[in-house]
């Protein structure tokens, strides 16, 4: 607040706006729910329910079987008809409380089920049947934690493992097919991106499948150039591709039905589209050699400079600038440590580190002056 403070103040001594709007603006933002409130108090009732579960489960034998399920399935309730209560009174954190508070309630119920009954299962079947027995009341969260905490669950418990342990039991799962296995899941998860994008609904799904997109795009552009780098060090057997080449043909088969999407439904600008299929095509190009081959020394940072470099333009004609900027400084530091690997011996690295330094330094002074001209440029703004 106090920042958000320092900037309204900014902008009024600048003339932008008056203090009358300064202080609607405060009074705006001083009502809004505080992240950190929120946080504190899902800490509290993610405690609260350790707490009862550990006390339930230190009395176990004390207790009968049935006054233990008729307890849950009570609390469940009341839970439940909390969380409605807060919903009709629109106490929007309130509402979220109890809806993390019956999420947690549900799992432990299914634990204390399976106890009771001593079902055999595992850990990640019973995350799956949590997850689809709170999907309703998943949809009803106004916040982001619920739904992004379930869906990365879900993605994990319903996608990821069953994958792997179809290809272990094909024989197939190695090396190569794990680094084909994280290159699709960042494709996988823009399918999600790109239908909720269309249905203009469950904002909050959308800003999950976002993130998780993001993190895993960057995760598989950091371990593709990590095994280039190992496998030419470290070349490993090629007689036993057929795990990866199904995770490549897989993860292009996917690109291409992610893109005819956004292409017939016009998620984006086709200008944009087209920029997009750029970082698709390289990316494939990328996920085939870090899985098909044993590296190729130094490819890596060419095709992370590429990848970066289309993406920076993406961001900039989107009007993300910081992301853009980001970016931009992602590739500075590629090129930096391309050279150290490059070139050995304490002189020359030495006598190279002070030339980039030089060339970062007249780069950065170009940049500062003509950064208005480019970023218009890369956005599509006359000038």
């Amino acid at each position: 607040m106090a920042r958000l403070t320092r900037r309204l103040n900014k902008w009024c001594r600048a003339g932008l706006i008056d203090e009358q709007q300064v202080v609607a603006i405060e009074k705006f933002e001083a009502g809004q729910p505080s992240w950190l409130l929120r946080g504190l108090l899902g800490l509290a009732v993610t405690s609260i329910g350790i707490g009862v579960i550990a006390l339930v489960a230190s009395h176990w034998e004390n207790i009968p079987d049935v006054i233990i399920l008729g307890l849950t399935f009570v609390l469940l309730a009341a839970i439940a008809l909390g969380a409605w209560a807060m919903k009709m009174r629109n106490n929007c954190t309130g509402a979220e409380l109890f809806i993390f508070a019956f999420l947690i309630a549900c799992l432990a119920a299914i634990g204390l089920i399976s106890q009771t009954f001593n079902l055999s299962g595992r850990l990640d079947h019973a995350l799956l049947f949590w997850g689809l027995i709170v999907a309703p009341i998943t949809v009803m969260a106004q916040f982001r934690l619920v739904p992004a905490l379930w869906l990365w669950v879900m993605l994990v418990v319903g996608l990821v493992i069953p994958i792997v342990e179809w290809v272990d039991q094909l024989g197939w799962l190695d090396q190569r097919t794990v680094i084909g296995l994280v290159g699709i899941l960042p494709i996988t998860t823009a399918i999600g991106l790109v239908a909720l994008n269309k249905l203009k609904r469950f904002d909050n799904f959308e800003w999950a499948f976002r993130v998780i997109t993001v993190f895993a795009w960057f995760s598989a552009i950091v371990i593709f150039d990590i095994s280039l780098s190992w496998e030419a060090a470290n070349p490993t057997n090629k007689d036993e591709l057929s795990g990866a080449s199904l995770m490549v043909s897989f993860g292009t088969l996917l690109s291409l039905f992610v893109f005819a999407l956004a292409w017939f439904w016009e998620i984006f600008p086709r200008a944009r589209l087209i920029l997009i299929g750029a970082q698709l095509g390289i990316y494939l190009c990328f996920l085939a050699l870090a899985c098909l081959t044993n590296g190729v020394p130094y490819l890596g940072s060419v095709f992370v400079i590429l990848l970066f470099g289309f993406c920076a333009t993406d961001m900039a004609r989107a009007g993300r600038r910081g992301a853009a900027q980001f970016l931009l400084v992602l590739i500075g530091i590629r090129m930096l440590t391309f050279y150290i690997d490059a070139f050995g011996g304490l002189a020359i690295t030495a006598v190279g580190l002070i030339c980039v330094g030089v060339l970062i330094l007249l780069t950065t002074l170009v940049w500062y002056r003509k950064r208005h001209n480019v970023m218009s440029w890369l956005e599509g703004v006359d000038k």
